[in-house]
């Protein structure tokens, strides 16, 4: 079995480069999560595995957005389904791919469940994938759709820091505790992706996955880069460089070949 999970915080890109994977020939599902208002060419995100990871999160009593280490989200009774979904996919495409934004809190199941899984990492820097969610979650309030993460997002732009801090933290961890998943993951920064800078031929061969060239002028649409913005001068400095040196150290790896 050879999957691809792609990885990145809320609003990083992630749909962007799933999106260039599946249209050059690495299928991220048969059943896709639709469009919306705020990612109109589709999130490419398998209802399979955003039910997988409703199911780890609901055993867990959390959500995403809670503060847990990454042990809190390895959830034996989803290692069975995690591997029924990857013989399936296997058998039907023999290499594929998938994303959830939320994978970057259960992650450590999908690896227990998968030791082989490769994992690519998309990083934006932290101001700009906050402010792009903050808006979001403010854009969704004004249409009428209220849920408690709107919620928390709208109220508190330190929180919305907190999830960022949280999340990366969870990958993290992971990253630095088991070798076997520092040697299958590569890291895309996404400047360098809109910048079409990026080689994802060459990124992908340094994790053991064959994939074409790609024309990335076909795929990069400037007019619909995700919000920017940012929230300096508005949280707390000690939070603020907590972000900050977490943020510098993901950028680190992007660097890394």
């Amino acid at each position: 079995m050879l999957g691809l999970a792609v990885v990145g915080f809320h609003r990083s890109g992630t749909s962007m480069l799933a999106g260039i994977l599946h249209k050059n020939g690495m299928s991220m599902g048969s059943d896709l999560l639709g469009a919306s208002y705020s990612n109109p060419y589709g999130h490419f995100e398998d209802k399979r595995v955003i039910s997988i990871n409703d199911s780890i999160l609901e055993r867990q009593n959390g959500r995403w957005y809670n503060d847990f280490a990454v042990s809190s989200f390895v959830d034996p009774d989803s290692i069975v389904d995690i591997q029924n979904y990857f013989e399936g996919r296997c058998a039907e495409e023999g290499q594929f791919g998938f994303k959830d934004p939320r994978l970057m809190t259960t992650l450590g199941t999908w690896t227990l469940a998968v030791p082989e899984l490769r994992i690519l990492y998309i990083h934006r820097g932290f101001r700009r994938s906050c402010y792009s969610l903050w808006l979001r979650a403010y854009r969704d309030l004004a249409l009428g759709r209220a849920t408690e993460l709107n919620d928390i997002i709208v109220r508190s732009k330190e929180g919305v820091v907190g999830l960022y801090i949280n999340n990366v933290m969870n990958f993290l961890s992971l990253w630095a505790s088991d070798e076997s998943v520092r040697t299958r993951t590569a890291f895309i920064d996404y400047d360098a992706l809109q910048a079409k800078e990026v080689n994802i031929r060459g990124v992908l061969g340094g994790i053991g996955i064959d994939f074409p060239d790609v024309d990335l002028d076909r795929y990069i649409d400037p007019d619909v880069i995700s919000a920017e913005g940012g929230f300096q001068g508005e949280i707390d400095q000690d939070f603020l460089a907590r972000a900050l040196s977490i943020d510098t150290r993901i950028q680190e790896l992007c660097t890394i070949k």
